[in-house]
């Protein structure tokens, strides 16, 4: 074969590999080009699909705090209270003057099914309707303004128990009131926005506190502890912002979640 024909065989066959190279270069950057525009289509709809849920999760909480309020704004309760304090009168007279009229108070809401009233160092002073364990307190009771508690089951029945100061007119605290609350219709909305996503992926709603997350509605199959401990090993690690945040995880099957955290306000 003649020298200019090899050459020109050579020239040829770099010639189709440059082009199946760069063909395959470009469809390698389209693909994730591609891949970057759906991931950013996909976090803008989960945003937005927080967004109102938050602000439905936050119209339900302010609920139930203005019930907590009302509560411990009840002037000729709060006065017993204060006479206890200052040793005027016994626990027991107490009690049989402020057990009618938390009861009646009680009426404020069908979803509140018990309030105790604690002296300020967290003693139960009084005890009307289903009382508390202390496992559903708020972390933070003792707290100069309302708490939450994480919402949790006991023995099958919804339960959320919410924390007020008691303060008389200088401020000054006088006791803490816990409210509890069947948490029917905050789990109500929690199963809504899980019906309308599940199908896009796996959702998971959770509290995150000291001790790690704990779920209060998920599709995660409690048998596939893996990924709900390298799930929760990650989202430990990120800071809770103000507004809501968008992660990439990787789990052990080698694939990618896209995570969003977005932090119900002032909940703790």
């Amino acid at each position: 074969m003649p020298q200019s024909n090899r050459i020109h065989r050579r020239l040829q066959f770099r010639a189709v590999t440059s082009l199946v190279l760069i063909s395959l270069l470009l469809g390698a950057v389209f693909t994730y080009l591609l891949y970057r525009a759906e991931r950013r289509q996909l976090e803008a709809a989960l945003l937005s699909a927080m967004e109102l849920q938050t602000a439905a999760l936050e119209a339900e909480i302010n609920r139930l705090k203005n019930i907590t309020t009302q509560i411990t704004s009840r002037t000729r309760i709060r006065q017993e209270l204060e006479k206890y304090n200052r040793g005027l009168i016994s626990q027991e007279a107490l009690a049989a003057f402020s057990r009618p009229k938390l009861a009646d108070a009680m009426r404020l809401a069908p979803d509140m099914i018990g309030i105790s009233r604690l002296s300020t160092k967290g003693r139960v002073l009084i005890q009307i309707g289903e009382s508390v364990p202390t496992s559903l307190w708020p972390k933070d009771f003792a707290a100069d303004s309302i708490k939450l508690g994480t919402p949790r089951e006991i023995d099958g029945r919804k339960r959320l128990v919410l924390s007020a100061p008691i303060n008389n007119r200088e401020g000054m605290k006088a006791g803490i009131d816990l409210v509890v609350f069947d948490y029917q219709r905050l789990d109500a909305i929690l199963h809504g926005f899980f019906l309308r996503y599940r199908g896009s992926g796996t959702i998971r709603l959770a509290a995150r506190e000291a001790a790690g997350i704990t779920d209060l509605l998920t599709s995660i199959k409690s048998n596939h502890r893996d990924l709900l401990e390298t799930i929760n090993g990650q989202v430990k690690q990120f800071p809770l912002e103000k507004k809501a945040t968008v992660h990439l995880l990787s789990v052990p099957d080698g694939k990618q979640l896209i995570v969003a955290l977005n932090p119900i306000g002032d909940t703790g």
